[in-house]
C-alpha cells in the first residue's frame, strides 16, 4: 500500500518570510550604566518584566506608534507615553530610542545585520520610585 499521509513529500519551511520591518525600542542607558552598543528591549530580560514575558502587545503598540508618526504627532506622543508607563518602568532613568528597521531575518539572526533603519526619536523615561 501507499502512504496515507505523504510525509516524504512535505515541505514545511520553504516559504519563510525573510524581509522584515519592525519597530522596536533600543535602550542606550539605564541610570548611570551606558549600554554600548544599545540593547534591544526584549534582550533586557533582567531589567524589565515585559521583556521577560516577550509581551506581543508591545510589538503591536510600536507598530501603531510608527503609523501615527506619519499622520498624527499628537497620537504618536500619546502612544509613546503609554509605552513608557506600561513597559519601561524602572528604578532608574531609562534612555531609549524608537527605531524602525528593515532586515533579512536570517541575516539579522546570524550576524546582526540590518539593511536600513529610521530613528523616530530619543527619549528618557524618568525613574519610577
Amino acid at each position: 500500500g501507499g502512504e496515507y499521509f505523504p510525509v516524504f513529500n512535505w515541505s514545511l519551511f520553504t516559504h519563510v518570510k525573510r524581509n522584515i520591518i519592525t519597530t522596536e525600542i533600543q535602550v542606550d542607558r539605564i541610570g548611570d550604566r551606558i549600554l554600548s552598543p544599545p540593547q534591544r528591549f526584549f534582550a533586557l530580560k533582567s531589567e524589565f518584566s515585559a521583556a521577560r514575558k516577550q509581551d506581543v502587545t508591545l510589538w503591536k503598540t510600536l507598530t501603531r506608534y510608527r503609523v501615527a508618526t506619519n499622520s498624527d504627532e499628537g497620537a504618536a506622543e500619546a502612544i509613546r507615553r503609554q509605552i513608557e508607563a506600561k513597559y519601561l518602568r524602572h528604578g532608574d532613568d531609562v534612555h531609549y530610542r524608537i527605531v524602525t528597521s528593515w532586515y533579512d531575518a536570517l541575516d539579522r539572526y546570524h550576524t546582526g545585520t540590518v539593511q536600513h533603519s529610521i530613528e523616530h526619536g530619543r527619549f528618557v523615561r524618568r525613574a519610577v520610585p
